[in-house]
């Protein structure tokens, strides 16, 4: 939604990209999570608590990355799956026996299971080490260029091959919804309710 993906949804990341800036740039800390609690803890950073700080940091950044990626490796699953038989409105197109099945095998027999997704997990790992292991300029700016490419066509396959004029009233209209109800619900925390 726009509540979760709007101003609320980045927030988080624009307040520690700033901590972390100008504790850097202002100070000369190094960048490293640990400097972030500087102000509130002072000399202590360096020691045990420090590296504790960063250990937790890691531990966060592994866990989200873990997460989004299982997350993600489900979705593409159920999406390929979709592709193999040709769902269109909850009925298959491929790999029917008779006319009238709503589920069939499809033309590569995909299924939602955990090995597709274990191998989804494993493209997708051996795409971004790839990426990493060829470097900066020629790995992720490529990656970058091709993520950036791509989501443009789908942008205009969508809004070109679809209610071009629906589409750009919904988008006014609730972007005009979210900046209405944007004081109300991020303040809103269901008290009353409890």
């Amino acid at each position: 939604t726009w509540f979760h993906w709007g101003l609320h949804g980045w927030v988080p990341y624009v307040v520690v990209g700033a901590i972390v800036a100008l504790l850097t740039y202002r100070r000369g800390f190094p960048i490293a999570m640990r400097f972030t609690m500087y102000p509130i803890i002072g000399e202590m950073v360096y020691g045990p608590i420090g590296d504790m700080i960063e250990v937790l940091s890691i531990l966060c950044t592994v866990f989200g990355v873990c997460t989004s990626l299982g997350l993600g490796a489900m979705q593409i699953n159920k999406g390929l799956v979709r592709l193999d038989r040709g769902t269109y409105r909850g009925h298959d197109s491929w790999g029917c026996i008779y006319p009238t099945d709503r589920v069939c095998t499809g033309r590569l027999g995909l299924d939602v299971n955990r090995d597709t997704q274990i191998v989804v997990i494993i493209v997708i790992t051996a795409l971004s080490v790839s990426s990493v292991v060829a470097g900066l300029k020629a790995g992720m700016a490529v990656l970058a260029q091709a993520a950036f490419v791509l989501s443009l066509f789908i942008l205009l396959v969508v809004l070109f091959l679809d209610e071009t004029w629906y589409i750009l009233n919904a988008l006014t209209s609730t972007l005009g919804f979210y900046f209405f109800y944007l004081p109300k619900i991020s303040f809103h925390t269901d008290a009353w309710e409890e």
